[in-house]
């Protein structure tokens, strides 16, 4: 049974191996990201093609020029001649998720290394019966079988390590500011491997909101992506120039809706053709598309882009909207919290901050959205640090939206922010105290409009004392 158990863990990470490699060779981003380990490699023929690849690097040519330099490689023969190679590389389907392919690789390379170390432990510690020197070796055999280099245990002492080595790198956590002075006091602004939900009704302007985080984020030099499982990329070029077009000093932003239908004006295709121009620069990539494709494959993909392109900030909108490999029949709640968990994780995990949309379900006797408005899952609410609530008046303040702050894990709560939207071309505008900030002129709380200055006086002596 022992070696039926091993075959298969074998047949497995061959399986993977050749996974890894199809997709190293046909996945630029992959390519970019990933560093092929010989050592992790089962097959002999996979560990030169993986010594191979990490010699080369990935800048060195396509798939085309790698099998070219393959045909002359000195050992060949023990990859089966040039046909199986070249039926290795172009012949296998790239895998869905690399990753995965290497995580089960790893696994069992920790396995095969904790028999085989565990066995050498047994064998003289037992026959000369010293029980201190088992339990050595076995501690040494589970050490030596660790998965990665990664650390994944910590002590008391690291935690407040963690904390001394934070008070000097709090900056370096904080990826970009919201453009709203009192929302960022609230939270803290945007940091790294930390996760905000924002749940609203559709209206509220959830495209205009990532974009006008994502135009900030380049402005601060920053890398955002842009994942969207519902709306076309197009939908966010047009907010995008609309936002441009209101901050670039003209008396009006571009038509939204002349925009939409076609119309626009000669003065408005003016300003989109100098915006063009202006933006031709910014090659790199922005916006993931995810409609009609599993979240698992998504999350490869956003895993792949973190690495190879730096990713500081990444949006997901939004969550309702992805789907899954994964059957979880009628049970809306157990696919909700997969599809969150699994971005969650691999954003938080590539040092990323994570920017979650949600739709809002109305619930029976409440006429103001809350937090247990979130669709189909309370759970998104407790697995996130900071929860904002988006609400808007049609009616009474069409140019107004406000966020609720309703969860922050290391900061207040209870607030209500004011965002001005502009409804000619359908994008948000930063606060005065932003704007004053921007141009290096201080303005005081006050002045901004916003009712919270008390309040923060407050805990700004609490936090000064």
């Amino acid at each position: 049974m022992a070696h039926d158990h091993d075959d298969k863990i074998r047949a497995a990470a061959e399986k993977a191996g050749r996974e890894v490699i199809s997709a190293w060779f046909h996945d630029e981003k992959f390519r970019h990201a990933f560093v092929p380990d010989p050592k992790y490699f089962f097959s002999e023929s996979h560990k030169i093609l993986a010594d191979f690849m990490r010699a080369r690097g990935p800048e060195w040519g396509d798939g085309s020029m790698y099998l070219l330099e393959l045909s002359k490689h000195p050992e060949l023969k023990k990859l089966g001649g040039y046909k199986a190679i070249e039926a290795l590389i172009r012949g296998t389907p790239t895998a869905i998720d690399p990753w995965k392919s290497i995580d089960i690789i790893r696994v069992a390379h920790c396995t095969r290394e904790l028999r085989r170390m565990t066995q050498g432990a047994l064998l003289d510690p037992i026959a000369g019966g010293d029980l201190a020197e088992l339990q050595k070796r076995l501690s040494e055999a589970l050490n030596a079988s660790r998965i990665d280099d990664e650390k994944n245990s910590f002590s008391v002492r690291d935690a407040i390590k963690a904390v001394v080595d934070g008070m000097t790198a709090v900056q370096e956590q904080i990826i970009i500011a919201s453009g709203y002075r009192y929302m960022d006091r609230a939270t803290g602004q945007f940091r790294r491997e930390m996760s905000y939900l924002i749940g609203a009704e559709s209206s509220f302007g959830k495209s205009s909101l990532t974009v006008l985080w994502t135009k900030i984020a380049l402005d601060s030099n920053r890398r955002p992506l842009i994942v969207s499982a519902e709306d076309p990329l197009r939908l966010y070029g047009d907010r995008m120039v609309g936002l441009i077009s209101t901050r670039s000093g003209s008396v009006k932003g571009i038509n939204a809706l002349a925009l939409r239908d076609g119309k626009s004006s000669t003065e408005d295709k003016e300003k989109i053709y100098k915006i063009q121009a202006e933006y031709h620069k910014y090659v790199e990539p922005f916006f993931i598309r995810a409609n009609g494709r599993p979240v698992e494959q998504v999350a490869g993909e956003i895993a792949s882009y973190i690495a190879a392109e730096k990713i500081d900030i990444v949006f997901c909108d939004y969550l309702q909207a992805f789907t899954t490999m994964e059957n979880f029949g009628a049970n809306i709640r157990a696919k909700l919290n997969h599809v969150a968990r699994t971005l969650y994780d691999v954003i938080r995990n590539g040092n990323a901050a994570g920017v979650y949309f949600s739709q809002l379900t109305k619930m029976p006797g409440q006429k103001t959205p809350t937090r247990d408005w979130i669709r189909d899952s309370k759970d998104l609410v407790n697995m996130s640090d900071i929860v904002l609530i988006g609400e808007y008046d049609r009616e009474a303040r069409p140019q107004r939206r406000t966020l609720k702050v309703e969860k922050v894990k290391n900061g207040p709560t209870g607030l209500s922010i004011d965002l001005k939207f502009d409804e000619y071309s359908a994008c948000f505008e930063i606060d005065d105290a932003s704007k004053a900030e921007a141009m290096g002129v201080e303005l005081g709380d006050h002045l901004t409009g916003d009712t919270h200055a008390a309040r923060f006086d407050e805990w700004d002596r609490y936090r000064d004392e």
